[in-house]
This record gives structure tokens, C-alpha cells and sequence, in this order.
């Protein structure tokens, strides 16, 4: 089955994106990071819950938006994401983040000024784990 490409923006924890002109885009949120008991030397664990909030400008797009949906749950559940050192040199993976099974809710909500078109608005939250390479 083909699926089609869909060019999203991804906003990413402490960016901030101007997003008046687009008319699709995802919030990526790093909801909670609590650390994990460790025994001996034994890597730096941490619990984590992230946040995907896809939105879209356009009330008539649900159809775009339940694909964009299906795309970052495609992405993000099950897998085993490597964390990188952006701020280093030849980019080192540092750690890696499992993501478990998601939460998808939807939350559009209504302008409040009367004849507004809804913002269309899904979050999917997931539960995981974070674990560091660094001694």
C-alpha cells in the first residue's frame, strides 16, 4: 500500500515557529522526565512523556489531519529513537528514547467569535523511557 508524503513543519521543544502561514504543522513536548532508581553502573534511566499536538488552519482538512496523525504515530510508537548531541560535533547519539503505545485524542476547539471555523487539534501522548550512553 503506497502511502503519500505529506510535507509537515515540526515544531521542537523551545523552538518557536511563526505559524500564521501554514497550514498544517505539529508540536513535539517533552511533558514529564522523571529518573529511574539505578543499581551499580548501570545507565542513567528516566521515564519521559511526550506530546505531539497536530493542528491544522483549516476546518474543511480533517482528512489531512487523521493522515498526519497516522504518520506521526507511524514514526514515533514502538521505536527506539536515538538522542544526539546537536550542540557537538558530527552530531554523537548521547542516549536513545523507547516510545511504548499512544494516546490519540482529539481536541479541536471552537473560536469564540461567532461564524469562526474550528482549529482542528489531535494530541497523541506516549509513555516511554529515555536511557543515557554517557558514563
Amino acid at each position: 500500500q503506497q502511502h503519500n508524503q505529506l510535507e509537515i513543519a515540526t515544531v521542537y521543544p523551545e523552538t518557536r515557529v511563526d505559524t500564521s502561514k501554514l497550514e498544517r504543522w505539529v508540536t513535539l513536548w517533552l511533558q514529564s522526565m522523571s529518573r529511574l532508581p539505578v543499581r551499580g553502573d548501570h545507565p542513567e534511566t528516566m521515564d519521559v512523556s511526550l506530546v505531539a499536538h497536530c493542528l491544522s488552519q483549516r476546518q474543511q482538512d480533517l482528512k489531512v489531519l487523521h493522515e498526519m496523525v497516522d504518520g506521526v504515530v507511524q514514526s514515533l510508537s514502538g521505536k527506539t529513537i536515538p538522542i544526539r548531541a546537536f550542540d557537538q560535533a558530527g552530531l554523537p547519539v548521547i542516549g536513545f528514547l523507547k516510545l511504548f503505545e499512544p494516546v490519540i485524542r482529539e481536541s479541536s476547539r471552537s473560536m469564540t467569535s461567532p461564524g469562526s471555523a474550528g482549529i482542528p487539534h489531535v494530541i497523541v501522548t506516549w509513555d516511554g523511557w529515555a536511557q543515557s550512553l554517557l558514563g
